[in-house]
């Protein structure tokens, strides 16, 4: 499993994803699964397989999140299927 923050800064200064960088660590590693270390609202993964988070393409990406134990916020991991 690779982190992004292994790579890459992960977040802006405000502590948001930067959903780009996600996306070219991904593609730099295709077919791995990527872990974003924030903590993220359960509503990101609905939001992302709709398409409406630009460097995600929910037809080129994998997608999938885990609960964190007693809080309301999961673990996203992303993967790259390959071809562009």
């Amino acid at each position: 499993m690779l982190k992004v923050s292994d790579t890459a800064p992960l977040a802006t200064p405000r502590g948001k994803v930067d959903w780009t960088q996600v996306a070219a660590v991904a593609k730099r590693n295709p077919g791995k699964w990527v872990e974003v270390p924030t903590p993220l609202s359960r509503g990101m993964t609905t939001q992302i397989k709709r398409g409406q988070v630009r460097a995600i393409d929910p037809d080129k990406f994998d997608i999938t999140s885990r609960a964190i134990t007693g809080t309301k916020q999961v673990t996203f991991y992303v993967r790259f299927r390959g071809a562009e």
